[in-house]
């Protein structure tokens, strides 16, 4: 599995999340799948998590992670 990253600003997103949601594509919170249906609030962004056809992680963020 790899695992791919997109920092995004807040209108892509949005646009981004809304795509996801309505060709009905499963996301989650976390990378875990623990959170289903929610996004995080991680680092004073938003983000989530979900997974292409090959299984490859997908992460749509609009914070990059702290240092």
């Amino acid at each position: 599995m790899q695992h791919y990253a997109f920092l995004v600003d807040d209108d892509t997103f949005d646009a981004t999340l809304t795509r996801v949601q309505d060709r009905g594509i499963a996301y989650t919170a976390d990378p875990q799948g623990r959170l289903p249906g929610e996004i995080n609030t991680n680092n004073g962004g938003r983000g989530f998590y979900s997974f292409d056809p090959a299984g490859h992680g997908l992460e749509v963020l609009t914070q990059p992670d702290a240092v």
